[in-house]
């Protein structure tokens, strides 16, 4: 019973964990992973980006040209017989929870148009933006950014990481950080988890069950 409380309370109060320990996954998202919820969902397919993409968890950027880029694909290549106005609305939508933000660092735009202007130059601004915040990689399914050093993320992969988080678990991964943040990360957590385990104590105590 009291391991029952103790998660109950972890899922109750993941917000203010995530928020005092850094505690979440940030993911550059590129549009061709909203280009493909939108057509799941006119298609009437269960939208899986949908149900993780307000989690507390994780955080999505993009760069402004996802949503240019999400339009012309709708334009270019949805099936005949959807929709397209329905299909932009919905993009709308997603789009909506995307931090939108340029690449901020000079050097972060030079270095990813070494590595993916000669191939691609709208691929870019996302992944100068990845560079430019540190973020843990970019969720795509372009193969050609891991192939320049670029962790890349499934929508599977980001789902399964932040469902994890979601149930309650008691366990984080690192993604090539230093020792340091390792540690920094490792404190935050231990302080906020033997706060949340006091206020556990004061109320069982109060209530007479120790």
């Amino acid at each position: 019973e009291f391991i029952g409380y103790l998660r109950e309370q972890l899922q109750k109060h993941q917000s203010i964990l995530m928020e005092n320990c850094s505690f979440r996954v940030e993911l550059v998202i590129d549009s061709n992973i909203v280009f493909s919820d939108v057509l799941g969902k006119m298609k009437s397919k269960p939208s899986f980006l949908g149900n993780i993409i307000t989690n507390p968890f994780l955080k999505l950027y993009a760069p402004p040209q996802i949503k240019d880029e999400v339009m012309r694909t709708i334009e270019e290549d949805l099936p005949k017989g959807l929709d397209k106005n329905k299909a932009k609305s919905i993009a709308h939508d997603v789009i909506s929870n995307i931090t939108i933000l340029e690449g901020h660092r000079l050097e972060a735009w030079v270095k990813a148009y070494i590595l993916m202007g000669a191939r691609d130059e709208k691929d870019v601004p996302f992944m100068s933006l990845a560079f430019s915040l540190e973020t843990h990689g970019i969720m795509t399914r372009d193969k050609d950014f891991e192939q320049q050093g670029m962790k890349i993320w499934s929508l599977g992969e980001a789902g399964k990481v932040i469902s994890n988080f979601s149930k309650g678990s008691l366990s984080f991964f690192v993604l090539g950080a230093g020792l340091p943040a390792v540690l920094k990360i490792s404190y935050s957590l231990c302080i906020a988890f033997f706060e949340l385990l006091r206020e556990v104590v004061k109320v069982l105590i109060s209530n007479g069950m120790i």
